[in-house]
C-alpha cells in the first residue's frame, strides 16, 4: 500500500514538474518535494535493534543502568561482532510495564551505600 501511494504521489509530482509554464524555481521546487518523497524513511519504520547510547536516550538513564537492565534480563541485547545491541522489542516491553504518571519509578533507584558526610 505504502509503495502504491508512494508511486501515486511521485506521478502527481512529475506530472506537475512537466505540465506546466512554471518558472526554475517551481521545476526545482516540484523536483525537491519528488526527492525528499523517495530520500525520507517512512515514520511508522521501527529499527529492529538499538545501540546502548540510543537506548539511553530513548529511556533518559545512564549507560551502567542499560547494562544492569541487560543483566537483570529486563532488557534483551545481542552482540554483533563487539557491539552490544539492544532489541527494539524489548525495550517497548520494558516501556509498556512502566507505570504511568509520576509514581513510583519504572526501575526501582538503588539505595546508596557509605557513610554520610557532615556539612560544616
Amino acid at each position: 500500500m505504502q509503495k502504491l501511494l508512494f508511486v501515486g504521489v511521485l506521478v502527481i509530482a512529475l506530472a506537475t514538474l512537466f505540465a506546466g509554464s512554471g518558472t526554475g524555481f517551481d521545476n526545482a521546487h516540484h523536483l525537491a518535494f519528488v526527492l525528499s518523497a523517495v530520500m525520507l524513511p517512512s515514520a511508522n519504520v521501527r529499527p529492529l535493534v538499538h545501540s546502548v547510547p540510543d537506548v539511553m536516550a530513548l529511556l533518559s538513564c545512564s549507560r551502567s543502568l542499560v547494562y544492569e537492565l541487560i543483566g537483570k534480563g529486563e532488557l534483551d541485547a545481542v552482540k554483533v561482532l563487539s557491539a552490544t545491541r539492544i532489541t527494539d522489542q524489548s525495550v517497548q516491553r520494558l516501556l509498556a510495564g512502566a507505570p504511568k504518571g509520576l509514581g513510583a519509578p519504572a526501575v526501582p533507584e538503588r539505595k546508596r551505600v557509605g557513610r554520610s558526610r557532615a556539612v560544616a
